[in-house]
């Protein structure tokens, strides 16, 4: 099993602008972190995938 620690942040500002000729929105956010983590647990099942 492998256990992983994902942190929290926190927006305090999100822009998202339009869609690009690429694909993709151009982002503009201003965050902080926070002392707060989810723990992810990850196992392989009985067929070891």
């Amino acid at each position: 099993m492998m256990r992983v620690l994902a942190p929290a942040k926190l927006n305090l500002h999100l822009r998202v602008g339009p869609k690009q000729s690429d694909g993709f929105h151009p982002v503009n956010t201003w965050m902080v972190t926070v002392g707060l983590f989810d723990k992810l647990d990850f196992s392989l099942d009985t067929a070891g995938r």
